[in-house]
């Protein structure tokens, strides 16, 4: 490259600016989306849950149904309306019940308490006492639902309640939602495990229901479009 006379030669800092503004902009970005794709690619594979849905499974005695504070129970005596009825649970584990003194029942089977129920009435007021006990409310015992549902935070757990119940339960999903990436956090033998679970495909009749724990964690992610 020629100068004239009296014209200065620019300098190398001045051609290093103009180089790079000549360059294309997708050349300059491309460490920079170089780098994210990396950085997105490490993540998905430090989060991806290994287990999928066929995984969750629920044994008889996963699903033993006790009781504990604040679950409301109903207790029938056969033959006797006046000392039927539905009660709660108080926080220290004791159900109070008419005219016997309040019994301890945290943390013991409907079949149990019923036992116990039969052998206090039958101690002080009736012969051969027939006592069934049912769990109306688990308060005690909760799913969190998490994510992309309209009113996330704990919901009511019941015996054999299901992914898509407890996602119901919450209000169900909002429009960002990507329910065929739902992921369920379950406590197994003192570590967290995730589960994929393909909530659209349950919600179409295309794949089983999942039967959720208490303390399950259900989350729904948010659609990346």
């Amino acid at each position: 490259m020629s100068f004239g006379m009296g014209e200065k030669p620019p300098s190398l800092g001045e051609e290093a600016v103009k180089f790079r503004h000549a360059m294309p902009v997708s050349v300059c970005a491309l460490p920079l989306l170089l780098m994210t794709a990396l950085l997105l690619c490490s993540a998905c594979n430090t989060n991806d849950p290994t287990k999928t849905a066929e995984d969750l499974v629920v044994t008889p005695e996963d699903v033993r149904a006790v009781v504990g504070p604040a679950d409301v129970v109903e207790v029938r005596v056969y033959r006797e309306p006046e000392l039927s009825g539905q009660f709660e649970v108080s926080s220290d584990g004791m159900l109070r019940l008419p005219l016997l003194e309040p019994l301890q029942v945290s943390d013991m089977t409907t079949e149990a308490i019923a036992e116990r129920i039969e052998a206090a009435y039958n101690k002080e007021l009736l012969r051969n006492a027939q006592v069934s006990v049912f769990v109306k409310e688990y308060n005690s015992r909760k799913i969190i639902v998490t994510g992309q549902v309209k009113k996330p935070g704990p919901v009511p757990y019941r015996l054999n309640m299901t992914v898509a119940e407890a996602v119901a339960r919450a209000g169900g999903t909002t429009r960002l939602a990507m329910p065929e990436k739902t992921i369920v956090t379950r406590e197994k033998d003192g570590k967290r495990e995730r589960y994929l679970v393909d909530l659209r495909k349950i919600e179409r009749g295309e794949a089983a229901n999942v039967e959720l724990l208490p303390n399950d964690i259900v989350n729904v992610p948010v659609s990346p479009y």
